[in-house]
Parts: C-alpha cells; sequence; structure tokens
C-alpha cells in the first residue's frame, strides 16, 4: 500500500511538471513573456559579472558575488528546462545552450583572473541578448522594439570595450562611463571626436556597433515611413474623390 502511494504521488508529481505553465511556455519557441524573462535574467547575469570583474567602477562585495551566482543557477536551471521539455528545436538551439553554458562557466574562480574569459562571457551574451530582441521584434511584429539594443546592448558594448581597452596606455578611455558615451556615440552613428579606439580590438566593438546602429536607424525610418504613407492613404480613401 506504501509503495503504490509513493508511486501515485510521484506519477502526480510528474504529471503536475509536465502539464505545468513554465514547461508550456517552454515548449512553445515563440512565447513572448519567456524570451522576456530570459532577457532580464541574461542582462542581469551580464550587470552583475561585469560589477564583480570591476569593469563598473563600482566596489564588489558577498552580495553581489551572491546575486551573480544565484542568476547563474538559474540560468542552469533553464538550460536543463530546455533541453528536457522543448520540442520545437530551431537549428540555433544547441548552439545558444552552449554559448548560456560557456557564460555560466566563467563564475568559476579558476576562471575568474583570466580576462579572456571575461570578454568571452559579455560576447556570448551580448549575442544571446540581440538574437532575444530580434525574436521579440518578430514575434511581437513591431520594429520599435529593435530600439532595446540601446538600453541594453549598449551597455554591455561598453563593458567589452572598457575590459579590452581600459587598460592600453594610450586608451583615451579611463572608466565605464567614458566607454559608455563613446558606444553610444557609435551606436548613433556619429562617433566623438575628443576620444575613438586605439587598439584593433576596440576598433572592432566601435565598428560593429556603427554597423549596429545603422541597421537600428534604417529599420525606425522604414517602419516610420511606412507608418505615415499608411496613414495618408487611410485619410485619402476617407476624403473620396475630387
Amino acid at each position: 500500500m506504501t509503495a503504490s502511494r509513493s508511486l501515485s504521488k510521484r506519477i502526480s508529481r510528474n504529471k503536475w511538471a509536465i502539464n505545468s505553465p513554465v514547461v508550456e511556455a517552454l515548449k512553445s519557441p515563440d512565447n513572448f513573456w519567456t524570451d522576456v524573462i530570459t532577457l532580464v535574467q541574461s542582462y542581469l547575469f551580464i550587470l552583475f559579472a561585469a560589477w564583480n570583474d570591476g569593469l563598473l567602477g563600482l566596489p564588489s562585495n558577498g552580495l553581489t558575488y551572491g546575486v551573480e551566482y544565484l542568476i547563474a543557477i538559474g540560468i542552469v536551471i533553464e538550460i536543463y528546462l530546455r533541453l528536457r521539455f522543448t520540442e520545437q528545436k530551431s537549428w540555433y538551439f544547441y548552439p545558444l545552450l552552449i554559448v548560456d553554458a560557456i557564460s555560466v562557466l566563467t563564475i568559476i574562480p579558476a576562471l575568474g583572473f583570466v580576462t579572456l574569459a571575461r570578454v568571452i562571457r559579455l560576447i556570448v551574451s551580448a549575442v544571446r541578448m540581440l538574437h532575444l530582441i530580434d525574436k521579440m521584434s518578430r514575434v511581437k511584429g513591431n520594429p520599435f522594439t529593435i530600439l532595446l539594443v540601446y538600453p541594453l546592448i549598449v551597455p554591455v558594448a561598453a563593458a567589452l570595450f572598457y575590459a579590452v581597452e581600459g587598460h592600453d596606455k594610450h586608451a583615451q578611455i579611463h572608466n565605464f562611463f567614458e566607454a559608455l558615451v563613446l558606444m553610444l556615440s557609435y551606436s548613433l552613428t556619429v562617433g566623438l571626436a575628443s576620444n575613438h579606439p586605439v587598439t584593433y580590438a576596440g576598433k572592432t566593438i566601435a565598428g560593429v556597433m556603427l554597423l549596429i546602429g545603422i541597421l537600428c536607424i534604417s529599420i525606425i525610418g522604414n517602419a516610420l515611413s511606412d507608418r505615415y504613407t499608411i496613414l495618408r492613404s487611410s485619410e485619402v480613401e476617407k476624403q473620396g474623390p475630387g
């Protein structure tokens, strides 16, 4: 009787897990709120990782390290749930999981002193967020979602830029906030006359941000043009002939 009850409870728990809202959301490849939660989780992980790596110029403590480890545990749980329950796996499903795994592995103390590990974490996290922003824009059918690049991707690019260029003896930026202003200027396609990259890695990052800025401005410009064309057509139809 006891074994039968135990088996019944186990089946009940498994049935609840399979039918839970979280699992149902993971089964859908285009669930909007799943993407939003993943995006927020990714951004917080990058933020606290950059904080603890000294890239923001802010003192780290036990609380900031604890938050980073908790978010890393959350990402590990997400990786497991996606592997187990996602039914429709696109071509980029496994590459993204590998990217997430690399991001999490960089919290290991043995890798914490390797600058390359920090750079890899920032790069893969930025790529992941760009993919999520693009996916959210396509799913919602709203091109203006691409503007999330500015509050989300530009600070990550600034942290990455400061990581590769901030300690060069010829560097023209000396803290994260100067790097943030420089990356924002490149993403707006204007640049700064007073500061510019001095290393090949820094020039590459600035060039990528310039291309992203051109794409964002083009997408928004086309969306606005289409919108006003549609509005004008609607007004002409209402006025009728003559």
